[in-house]
């Protein structure tokens, strides 16, 4: 996954056409940026690192993150991502700066701009994610391991609660018109 020949074999040997290829790792630093400034010219220079590891083969689709917490500072992104290729963006699925819902009209030329552009918005569990209450997993057993084999990620138990922030995020989307505004948005 971190060698973009190895991925490019994958490819080859999965006879996949195109793949894209999400920012994973990088965001876990992000949000321990201090400061909104510091919070964007992080998610830049990561965007630019996944653009330059996507360069080494057209098959690999570089999806930016865009953090939504200052709407001037997201839209500039925005326009930085697209000028660079982006074929999507990843946005966080909690409530952006904690102060507003993402469908708020301060959001609306964000959305504009992913419409007009033609590419999708797209959504990871992250923060806001619910898990299962911390009783359920006294259950008198040696705790199971994850689904990678070891223990850090999700369990089979955590998929009844994972699509919380997600489904939170799109049911304001909803109730907040986004979609009425913008029919052409995709996400």
């Amino acid at each position: 996954a971190f060698d973009p020949e190895e991925r490019a074999d994958a490819l080859d040997l999965l006879g996949f056409r195109s793949q894209w290829v999400f920012p994973t790792f990088g965001l876990g630093l992000l949000r321990r940026a201090k400061t909104t400034a510091h919070l964007y010219q992080a998610a830049s220079a990561l965007n630019k690192a996944q653009r330059a590891f996507c360069g080494a083969d057209p098959r690999l689709i570089y999806i930016a993150f865009i953090p939504l917490d200052d709407p001037n500072e997201a839209q500039s992104l925005l326009d930085e991502a697209l000028r660079d290729g982006a074929g999507a963006v990843l946005v966080p699925s909690n409530a952006p700066g904690k102060e507003r819902s993402p469908g708020h009209a301060v959001y609306d030329p964000f959305w504009l701009r992913l419409q007009e552009a033609g590419i999708p918005f797209t959504l990871h569990i992250g923060p806001g994610t619910m898990r299962q209450p911390k009783a359920f997993l006294n259950n008198g057993r040696e705790r199971a391991p994850d689904l990678h084999g070891g223990g850090e990620n999700l369990r089979f138990g955590d998929y009844t609660c994972i699509w919380y922030a997600p489904q939170m995020f799109l049911t304001a989307m909803v109730y907040d018109g986004v979609f009425e505004r913008f029919p052409g948005l995709r996400g």
